[in-house]
């Protein structure tokens, strides 16, 4: 892929992109330098202030911006996460009002953690705003005509360690929504493993996972999310971490304890995230409840009474030891 521009600073390009939050910036803080993004000046459409963002492959000081030629900028609004709304990379435009994640894919890459930004007319004056986007090699995955997509289903995609920890910082995972048709054409997602579910809208339920599979670079993949087997249920914890943690990245590991005696079993897929540890178990029965072992955290225990051939969902909040109980 080429490359053109001249180098954005170390320390603001770190700025721009690690920020879990997209950092809306003036152009103007690249001074006098030559670069693909244009002068902020121009960013205005319609009389409004524009958004626009460009892409970069690297964090490291003297990399470069990315021609974003086949690029496209994919925002997702915070109240209707099944849909994007799709704009051209290294263009200015102007999205309806409101708080959006943010995914930037291309030629064989895309961006391999979901920021936010939120967008509102007042806070964009004569001058547009341009955010740079690191991406990372990707794949795409397709789901096929033999996994029934009926009325009200979605795919729902996770990634399994997308750059979760990157310069120093806990990211926020990568997870996409599909509709069926968009799922058979195929929904990019960063190369590694991912685990795919379907998810029924009407009862808010998931009715199939799959187990992990790795998404090739610039390649394709067939998922095909199952039920559980006969007499058995899966289970998907979504553990919500406190607002306040020094931590993020310290121990944290999630069990299922047994209301009967016996072994512990640890979650056959851990994905700790910036704000949120996930913990999947394939192939569950009978009655407990998810378990924290943790330094600094846990999860007071709930019972549950797992149901044979249900995917079950649990979401449930973490707090600091040495809180009230």
């Amino acid at each position: 892929m080429s490359q053109s521009g001249v180098l954005l600073p170390a320390n603001r390009l770190r700025s721009l992109i690690i920020l879990t939050v997209i950092g809306l910036v003036t152009c103007g803080i690249l001074g006098a330098q030559q670069v693909s993004i244009p002068d902020p000046s121009t960013g205005v459409v319609d009389g409004m202030g524009a958004v626009g963002f460009w892409v970069t492959d690297s964090v490291a000081e003297g990399a470069s911006l990315l021609d974003t030629t086949g690029y496209s900028v994919h925002l997702v609004p915070h109240e209707d996460l099944d849909h994007e709304f799709i704009y051209p990379c290294g263009e200015w435009f102007v999205p309806s009002p409101g708080r959006y994640s943010v995914i930037v894919e291309g030629p064989g890459m895309m961006t391999p953690f979901l920021t936010y930004i939120s967008y509102h007319p007042q806070q964009f004056k004569n001058r547009g705003r341009a955010a740079v986007a690191l991406v990372v090699p990707a794949g795409t995955v397709v789901i096929p005509e033999s996994v029934e997509l009926g009325p009200g289903k979605v795919v729902r995609l996770l990634h399994l360690n997308s750059h979760l920890v990157h310069s120093g910082y806990m990211q926020r995972e990568m997870s996409r929504r599909a509709l069926a048709d968009a799922a058979r054409r195929g929904v990019m997602m960063p190369a590694g493993p991912i685990v795919a579910g379907i998810f029924d809208n009407s009862s808010q339920e998931y009715l199939a996972l799959s187990k992990p599979i790795d998404v090739p670079v610039d390649g394709r993949v067939e998922v095909r999310p199952q039920p559980p087997s006969p007499g058995t249920s899966h289970l998907l914890t979504i553990l919500q971490r406190p607002e306040r943690v020094a931590e993020l990245t310290s121990d944290v590991g999630v069990f299922w304890a047994r209301a009967e005696s016996g072994p512990r079993r640890a979650a056959d897929v851990l994905i700790p995230a910036h704000s949120r540890v996930y913990a999947i178990w394939y192939g569950l029965s009978g009655k407990g409840h998810p378990e924290v072992d943790s330094s600094h955290v846990y999860v007071k225990p709930r019972m549950i009474a797992l149901e044979p051939g249900r995917v079950h969902r649990l979401i449930l909040q973490m707090e600091t030891r040495g809180s009230s109980r």
